[in-house]
């Protein structure tokens, strides 16, 4: 619903990755999300570099529409003021 509203598709994964296993512990704590932005990946033979990786540059391009999501969520989850 969030993403829609901020203009972005979003798609359940296919399968659980176990890129999220420590986020799993968090949500035993409260409750949450775990979500990809989808900035792209580094291809074989690219020349760019996977994330986690020390020379991996992060697509500043994606930046606005992570904070768009962000803002449709928080504006769903927090109640409205009067």
């Amino acid at each position: 619903e969030a993403a829609e509203a901020a203009g972005l598709k979003a798609t359940v994964a296919p399968r659980p990755a176990f890129t999220a296993e420590d986020f799993a512990f968090l949500l035993r704590e409260r409750p949450g999300a775990y979500l990809w932005l989808g900035q792209g990946r580094a291809d074989p033979g690219s020349g760019e570099h996977p994330l986690h990786h020390p020379r991996y540059d992060f697509n500043d391009a994606a930046i606005p529409f992570g904070v768009r999501w962000f803002c449709a969520v928080a504006e769903r989850a927090l109640p409205l003021s009067s």
